[in-house]
């Protein structure tokens, strides 16, 4: 129960920093960060919270470094 507690505060958290972050992007006028910065959030929250995504909960840090790589 405490650790679901504190990834729900994590992720709280994490999700107003990007909320900050896409508004400060669009204010900008770099509606393709504010995009990218959104999209990546909520793949984020679909990959913690999501019961049918927990084999890709291992697998996307490895697929994000190897097509960095590339």
């Amino acid at each position: 129960m405490v650790a679901y507690l504190v990834k729900m505060v994590g992720f709280g958290l994490l999700d107003a920093l990007a909320l900050a972050a896409c508004i400060l992007f669009s204010l900008d006028g770099n509606f393709v960060f504010a995009g990218s910065v959104a999209t990546g959030t909520l793949l984020l929250n679909w990959l913690a919270f999501s019961s049918r995504s927990y084999p890709l909960r291992y697998l996307a840090p490895g697929l994000f470094f190897v097509t960095a790589m590339v």
